[in-house]
């Protein structure tokens, strides 16, 4: 489980995808079985495919705010004994 959710956290629109792809397979299966002409059916999966892509967008960044929010990374570690030069001089003409 924690090895989709690290996929899901660094692949976020592939999912995003992933999810549409799945959603247009199933409703046009779940489609196919009614009466009807071919391109109501065709029109009425990618609306429902449209559905669950912006319900997807929204929970990913639903996801990414609690991360930012609840879950900022660690402070960088700073060695105390390191020297940074904190000026930089010009070469003199």
């Amino acid at each position: 489980m924690d090895a989709a959710k690290q996929y899901v956290k660094e692949n976020k629109l592939t999912t995003v995808g992933g999810l549409w792809a799945i959603g247009i397979g199933a409703s046009m299966a779940y489609q196919w079985k009614g009466s009807g002409s071919t391109s109501v059916k065709v029109i009425h999966s990618r609306i429902y495919a449209q559905a669950l892509t912006l319900s997807a967008l929204v929970a990913s960044a639903s996801v990414e705010y609690y991360d930012r929010f609840y879950d900022p990374p660690p402070p960088k570690w700073v060695d105390p004994h390191s020297y940074e030069a904190t000026h930089t001089y010009a070469a003199k003409k």
